[in-house]
């Protein structure tokens, strides 16, 4: 019974997570040929700073209170407790945030052009907090609000293909890509009713509090750091670059992203076995992993020469003449596939499985903060160019550094370079 509700949540984990992945890319081509260049450049800014935003005020709330209800499933007051104390947390962060983007609306021009745009964009926020999945999570009813998240995400991208016709509606096409948690959030209200039973509860204690934002501070920051990896590169790009520009980097990024989204599925599937022979028998587990890099890399070149050949048909059948530059950028980001699959594989199916845990982290750590120095400056010579140049030089960075790490600590599986070529060819003739 455990095992089928732990399948049960894992599909429905998986089908939100497709869900939010079509979603965007289906509905990226229709804004950008309705919207144009410069107001889809503006959306895309928007969204760039809603989603920081999201990651700032989740605070790790998002493992450390899942974790907690985990435990106190069975105890009314204390998962009450767990709610109240988040919530308020939750709420008190997300007015601090949006009114540091009110005050920079106020202070700098670029921001203050368009603030009511990214204010609008803050509906996410909102819905972050009213939408509580960590407690479901945490209560594995997943199945029931999986399936309200993937209702909700239809409905608004019906509308958004209802409302939005020409650039003017530039507002409807922010607040309807943002508002997916706040009508999810709504309809599970009456659920967390039934939950709760809110008669005679109170909120947590001071101490509780603080207990609260001390632990979910320590996955905070490990959490904060990969996860900006990928989000401040728009933000960036919009504070220094015109929204035309912008919009032409972000198609290129989401097309190369969404191809990149494969390689996670294929290394969870071989992370389980790998874990297990790390344990058994280590020279076998990386003669396996050596076998795994040559497989990954025949397709993932065969992919990225593919896109490189393809990019510009690609973008002017999906997106039009407009953001032919984008064809341009996106042949210049066909390396990165290969680049994020050896970098997976290192992590994934080698640093973890060995133990090498802390030096993962400080890789991507590290990587972070040197991304945003490398690519203010390729951006500021480069222009967009820039941007896509410094996306793949960070990757390089983690990759080498994954390899010197996993070289010293003598869990390299280069050295079982011939072995594997001469067993997989052989294979291969049979």
């Amino acid at each position: 019974m455990k095992l089928n509700k732990i399948t049960e949540n894992a599909i429905s984990l998986t089908l939100v997570q497709l869900i939010n992945l079509v979603l965007p890319l289906l509905a990226l081509p229709y804004l950008a040929r309705v919207l144009g260049a410069d107001s889809l450049g503006k959306v895309v800014f928007a969204m760039a700073i809603s989603q920081i935003l999201l990651i700032l005020s989740d605070f790790g709330f998002n493992l450390s209170a899942a974790k907690d209800v985990a435990v106190y499933r069975n105890d009314n007051n204390k998962l009450f407790e767990i709610w109240g104390t988040v919530t308020i947390i939750k709420i008190i962060l997300s007015s601090v945030l949006v009114f540091i983007l009110y005050l920079s609306g106020l202070f700098f021009e670029r921001i203050g052009n368009d603030l009511i745009l990214y204010l609008l964009a803050c509906t996410a926020v909102i819905g972050n907090i009213i939408y509580p999945q960590w407690l479901f999570q945490g209560l594995e009813q997943l199945k029931y609000v999986s399936f309200i998240q993937i209702l909700s995400r239809i409905l608004l991208f019906i509308m958004l293909l209802l409302c939005v016709k020409n650039e003017t509606d530039i507002y409807w096409a922010v607040f309807l890509q943002s508002a997916g948690g706040l009508l999810a959030g709504f309809i599970l209200i009456p659920k967390l009713l039934k939950i709760f039973k809110f008669s005679e509860k109170k909120i947590s204690e001071k101490d509780f509090f603080i207990k609260q934002l001390k632990y979910s501070w320590i996955i905070f920051i490990p959490n904060i750091f990969g996860n900006l990896y990928l989000s401040c590169n728009t933000f960036f790009l919009g504070l220094m670059l015109p929204p035309s520009l912008v919009a032409n980097y972000y198609i290129a990024e989401k097309l190369i992203r969404a191809s990149i989204s494969l390689c996670s599925p294929i290394s969870n599937a071989f992370f389980p076995n790998q874990v297990r022979m790390f344990h058994e028998d280590k020279a076998n587990a990386l003669a396996s992993t050596m076998k795994i890099i040559y497989i990954l890399l025949a397709l993932f070149f065969t992919g990225s020469f593919i896109i490189f050949v393809l990019s510009d048909f690609i973008v002017n059948l999906l997106f039009g003449y407009e953001f032919k530059e984008a064809g341009y950028l996106l042949k210049l980001f066909s390396p990165l596939p290969i680049l994020v699959m050896l970098a997976i594989i290192f992590a994934n199916l080698i640093m973890i499985p060995a133990g090498l845990e802390k030096a993962f982290s400080k890789i991507i750590m590290y990587s972070s903060v040197v991304n945003v120095f490398i690519f203010v400056f390729f951006v500021k010579f480069l222009s967009n160019y820039g941007a896509v140049l410094a996306n793949i030089l960070v990757e390089l960075i983690i990759c080498f550094s994954m390899f010197c790490v996993i070289l010293k600590t003598g869990n390299s599986p280069f050295k079982y370079w011939r072995e594997a070529f001469t067993e997989l060819k052989l294979k291969v003739i049979k």
